[in-house]
């Protein structure tokens, strides 16, 4: 009984603690460290989304084998946690990319996308 009411102390506690990610164990902050409309950002993110992402979510998230990522208001908490941990049968990308990569990489990409940019509105 005394073990069953040190688990349930322990899960209780843990709910309390925010969430952190396995990127150099950082939690998710209240807002991007990044200004995630700033041009150069978002051009460095289209790059990196090059290099990886464009081949299931298409060019310019249009989809295609992966789902689309084009105005689906996605939160940037949710799009970090989904780059980073993965989501079958999306790998996790903590191991080849830095957060800040992933901030630039998605995040800032993906966001600019979602405000549908004026290169893109024929998709």
């Amino acid at each position: 009984m005394l073990r069953i009411l040190a688990v349930a102390a322990l899960l209780l506690a843990g709910a309390a603690v925010p969430r952190t990610l396995p990127v150099l164990g950082q939690a998710i902050p209240d807002k991007p460290p990044l200004d995630l409309n700033d041009p150069a950002i978002v051009k460095e993110g289209e790059e990196l989304y090059g290099q990886a992402c464009r081949y299931c979510h298409g060019k310019e998230g249009q989809g295609g084998r992966g789902p689309t990522l084009r105005g689906r208001g996605f939160d940037y908490r949710y799009v970090f946690d989904r780059i980073t941990n993965g989501y079958p049968p999306m790998p996790a990308f903590n191991r080849l990319y830095t957060p800040e990569q992933v901030w630039k990489k998605k995040i800032a990409f993906v966001q600019s996308v979602n405000i549908t940019r004026p290169e893109v509105r024929g998709f």
